[in-house]
């Protein structure tokens, strides 16, 4: 019906849209991710030959404030890194929703054990 009102070209189906890449079940089924966003994001920190886990964040650390004797990390860079994964949350992954929302807490002053945590 909006071709009939509006000039319009058929594209087929959409593959990627605004960075979300979509695949098509022969089921009808629709899947989308972003493997190629979480790519990008782990080439430009330089964790593009990481290894994989089964949690997002390790669960034997306690994140909290920055003591005395602890080095400090790069405030850009860890933003940086949380920024993308918090786009990542909203997008495709509500899984990891706690493990970024605690990352969060010290996006101010963030510790190289905060920064091991986000990597």
């Amino acid at each position: 019906m909006l071709s009939q009102r509006f000039e319009m070209k058929d594209l087929g189906f959409a593959r990627k849209f605004l960075g979300i890449e979509i695949e098509y079940g022969n089921d009808g089924s629709i899947k989308i991710h972003q493997n190629q966003y979480i790519q990008q994001l782990l080439e430009r920190h330089g964790m593009g030959n990481c290894n994989a886990v089964a949690t997002p964040l390790d669960t034997s650390v306690k994140l909290c404030s920055i003591s005395e004797n602890e080095a400090a990390a790069d405030p850009q860079e860890y933003a940086s890194i949380v920024g993308g994964l918090t786009f990542a949350v909203y997008v495709t992954r509500p899984d990891i929703a706690c493990a970024v929302g605690q990352l969060s807490q010290f996006l101010n002053n963030p510790s190289s054990t905060h920064m091991h945590a986000a990597k």
